[in-house]
């Protein structure tokens, strides 16, 4: 996905913020300690400390255009194996110790990912990555089961439309199956099947920045919800099933403000499920 992203950036995008950094370092330099900092007083360490902060900024916008170009010109894909450190550091013109940081960086992030060989390689999918920061941030208690529920709802809000535009295009089939697992199954494989559903929902937007980003929320408050669903009496069930049922009749007979409105009540009666555990307080919220 990182690869995929970096890709489909707009060329200007990146060549301005590139072009423009390097115009603004170029002038500083020519200006010299007192054209960059005039009005302040600055001794030598700080300066120093201030250009070198400015040369890893501009490596850094480098190394980034050139991946996007040996991306888009296929020299690159997701998956293969980045050039050497030294590589990195003849082609921008730049030393090899320079590249290192920038390359550990971008790991942190996820767009890169470390082989057990020590080759850095063009991450395929960095929802793992997304997932263990939202895990840290849920742990630290600065995400609530409540904000990602909303942010489950208004994703899938999002994505409903783009679905119902591409209907005639995608195996419905496929939702009608676990749609009946859903409601005739046990506990675990109506579980299972609300999952999935969710899932194929996304998928189904064709938007891979979405199925992305949804799936590193997905463990956020899917113990939560799984909780609830395994709790829920037979009569909750069956109301959550005729509720996804609404959502396929909406694809299959064309009616978008039936989906629509099934989506909203399906995260109506999660979030009160929720609040009824005491996980967060509707109150509070308003």
């Amino acid at each position: 996905m990182p690869a995929e992203f970096l890709s489909n950036l707009p060329k200007n995008l990146t060549t301005h913020l590139t072009t423009s950094f390097a115009r603004c370092f170029l002038k500083e330099k020519e200006g010299g300690m007192h054209g960059a900092f005039r009005g302040k007083t600055w001794g030598n360490t700080e300066y120093r400390r201030w250009r070198k902060m400015k040369n890893q900024q501009y490596h850094y916008l480098c190394l980034i255009e050139e991946l996007r170009k040996r991306l888009q010109n296929g020299q690159l894909h997701a998956g293969d194996v980045l050039p050497s450190e030294q590589e990195w550091a003849e082609a921008l013109s730049i030393k090899k110790r320079d590249v290192r940081p920038i390359l550990k960086n971008l790991e942190m992030t996820g767009v890169l990912s470390c082989s057990k060989e020590g080759e850095m390689t063009l991450s395929k999918d960095m929802s793992d990555s997304m997932e263990e920061l939202l895990h840290v941030m849920f742990l630290i208690q600065k995400i609530s089961p409540y904000e990602v529920c909303q942010m489950r709802r208004a994703m899938e809000l999002s994505a409903f439309p783009m679905v119902f535009a591409r209907r005639e295009r995608l195996d419905l089939d496929e939702l009608k199956n676990l749609l009946d697992e859903f409601r005739y199954g046990n506990g675990l494989d109506s579980i299972r099947a609300d999952e999935e559903m969710h899932r194929w929902l996304i998928k189904a937007s064709g938007n891979r920045l979405m199925e992305c980003v949804m799936q590193g929320i997905w463990d956020i408050c899917s113990a939560q919800i799984n909780l609830i669903l395994s709790d829920s009496t037979e009569k909750l069930r069956q109301k959550q099933a005729t509720i996804h049922e609404k959502i396929y009749k909406s694809l299959m007979i064309g009616d978008l403000k039936m989906g629509m409105g099934a989506l909203q009540t399906h995260y109506d009666i999660i979030e009160q499920a929720l609040a009824d555990q005491s996980l967060y307080d509707l109150s509070s919220i308003a």
